[in-house]
C-alpha cells in the first residue's frame, strides 16, 4: 500500500473522505471548495482505475460505489482518491485519464453525487451495517476503522443509502442535503476536466 497523508482505512471510502474533510476544512484560513463525490449508478458496478488494494496493487476495481473528494478553486480542481496510487491531491484531467478511464467503453454508465462537504459533515451517517456480513450482527467482511462510527449533527445513525440512490428522480431534501447528481460528463464540465481521457 502507499503512503497516505490522511486518515484512512481500506474499503470504508466514505468514512475516509468524511474524515479529509474535516481535515482540509479546519484548516486555517481554508478557503477553497471542497465537495464529497458519490460515484455508482443504478446497477451498483463502476470501474475505478488505479485502485490501491493488497490484493489488487494499481489495477482496476469495480466498486458497488466509490467516494472521492474534489476541491476546486478560481482556476482549477483536484481530486483525492484516498483508495489510489495517483497523487494526493490529483489534477482532475489526470484522474480522469487514468483513474475514470474511457467512459464510453464500459457497460454501465457511472453517476456523481456532488455533495458540499460542510452538508456532508453535517448531514452524513454510518452504522456500518453494510458492511456486516449476511446473517451477523458482530462479524464484518472487512474489518471496520478504529474510530466511533459517525453520527450525523441532528442524531441519525445511518444515511449512507440516501447519498448511493442513483436512479432518475432520486429523492433529494429541499435544501439539497444530499447533494446533486451529475451523469460523467456534466461532472466533467463542472468541475474543468473532459470525460474519457483527460483531453479535449
Amino acid at each position: 500500500m502507499h503512503l497516505q497523508p490522511f486518515l484512512y482505512h481500506p474499503y470504508y471510502c466514505e468514512e475516509n473522505i468524511y474524515k479529509l474533510c474535516e481535515t482540509i476544512t479546519g484548516i486555517n484560513g481554508y478557503n477553497k471548495e471542497l465537495f464529497a463525490v458519490f460515484i455508482s449508478n443504478e446497477e451498483k458496478k463502476v470501474p475505478i482505475m488505479s485502485q490501491d488494494l493488497p490484493e489488487n496493487t494499481g489495477g482496476t476495481v469495480v466498486w458497488d460505489y466509490h467516494v472521492i473528494a474534489v476541491e476546486r478553486d478560481a482556476h482549477s480542481s483536484v481530486i483525492y482518491d484516498l483508495t489510489s496510487i495517483l497523487p494526493q491531491p490529483c489534477p482532475i484531467a489526470q484522474y480522469a485519464r487514468e483513474g475514470l478511464g474511457p467512459a464510453s467503453t464500459w457497460r454501465f454508465s457511472r453517476k456523481f453525487r456532488v455533495v458540499p462537504a460542510a452538508l456532508y459533515l453535517e448531514y452524513f451517517a454510518s452504522d456500518r451495517t453494510h458492511m456486516l456480513e449476511a446473517g451477523s450482527q458482530i462479524d464484518y467482511q472487512k474489518p471496520p476503522p478504529p474510530h466511533a462510527c459517525i453520527v450525523s449533527r441532528n442524531g441519525e445513525t445511518m444515511t449512507l443509502p440516501r447519498y448511493l440512490d442513483m436512479t432518475d428522480g432520486a429523492p433529494e431534501s429541499a435544501d439539497g442535503r444530499y447533494g446533486q447528481i451529475y451523469s460523467e460528463t456534466a461532472f466533467m464540465v463542472e468541475f474543468g476536466g473532459v470525460a474519457g481521457n483527460g483531453q479535449a
